[in-house]
């Protein structure tokens, strides 16, 4: 595991002479985000604006009134509201998968090099699954707003007991029991929220990943991390996120980083970290990959070596041991002693 100096030095790196492309892929998504919402906007303004404002929508000609149309018959209006509906779906959809594909695309910024500005549109691609996207963000949004029901239940006891008026009185019991409740509540929130934070980005990297598998994967890998998920994305860029206030354009380069971050402490968890482009041109190529990757050498072939055939010098006199004269012959010819 990298401490988290070590974390932010790999995001940085991963980042360098990259920022074109994340600021980039920044203003194409704020862009495409901006018009789906502005079409939304004007399919909700037709369906239940009013008519008689002064900025309508004119039929170029004789400039008859578009809204007065619709409202003269009801089945222009039931149309009306069935496109203003379909534009809001759309526009959410296409924000949603604009915003997976940044996370996509700053992933594999941190991973590699190489990435261009189309990972930002990986989701419109079927094999990506995007709609298992969708699902996980409605889902952990669903599960990490579950422990509402602690104040809830809270309140609906004091209604019932006729203590309501105490519950918003400031001192009172009730009041104090209602404020324990909603922090603990909203600590519970923020485990569930940081145990669920990597549950798209889990897809993101396997989208053959089922729902479910990617939520508990995201629960599994973040045991006994949470704390320094916190520390690392969030506490640590406390100075940073105050320079963004004071100068709203440090965010170009302040986002990126703070998202980076993330990315690198999923790497990190995951045991992928030392693989990466980033990791490896500040702290080098890992001993185990080297010796994995050096061929082995070939062993030697053994061949039985005589003392004669080594120079005396350096074997010790005293250790070399001469080898007696064969007799003369031909080859593998045995040699009888006398008889006598």
């Amino acid at each position: 595991m990298l401490k988290t100096k070590e974390i932010k030095a790999v995001a940085r790196e991963a980042l360098l002479g990259r920022n074109g492309t994340v600021i980039g892929a920044y203003f194409v998504s704020f862009f495409l985000t901006f018009l789906c919402g502005l079409l939304s906007f004007a399919g909700l303004y037709a369906a239940f604006g009013d008519p008689e404002a002064k900025v309508v929508v004119r039929i170029v000609g004789r400039g008859t009134n578009v809204l007065k149309v619709i409202r003269s018959d009801p089945k222009y209006s039931f149309i009306a509201v069935l496109v203003a509906f379909a534009l809001l779906f759309v526009a959410f959809v296409v924000a949603a998968w604009l915003d997976y594909g940044r996370k996509k695309l700053m992933l594999e910024l941190c991973r590699k090099d190489g990435t261009g500005l189309s990972t930002l549109f990986w989701c419109f691609k079927n094999s990506a699954h995007p709609w298992k996207l969708v699902a996980v963000k409605f889902l952990t949004t669903f599960f990490t707003a579950v422990p509402l029901i602690f104040p809830l239940f809270t309140w609906m006891i004091a209604l019932a007991t006729g203590h309501f008026k105490e519950v918003t009185t400031s001192g009172t019991g009730w009041f104090n029991a209602l404020a324990i409740v909603m922090i603990l509540t909203e600590f519970i929130m923020i485990g569930l929220s940081l145990a669920m934070v990597y549950s798209d980005v889990v897809i993101l990297d396997a989208p053959e990943t089922e729902i479910m598998d990617a939520i508990g994967t995201s629960f599994r890998i973040m045991r006994g991390k949470k704390i320094k998920l916190l520390w690392t994305a969030a506490i640590s860029f406390l100075f940073w996120y105050i320079a963004m206030e004071i100068v709203p354009v440090a965010a170009l380069w302040i986002m990126p980083y703070a998202e980076a971050t993330v990315m690198v402490f999923y790497l990190n968890i995951s045991g992928e970290v030392q693989e990466t482009a980033a990791y490896q041109r500040i702290y080098g190529v890992p001993e185990a990959e080297m010796t994995a990757e050096e061929p082995a050498a070939a062993p030697a072939a053994e061949m039985p070596v005589q003392a004669a055939q080594i120079p005396a010098e350096i074997i010790p006199a005293a250790e070399v041991t001469e080898i007696p004269a064969q007799p003369e012959g031909k080859e593998g010819e045995d040699h009888e002693m006398p008889v006598l």
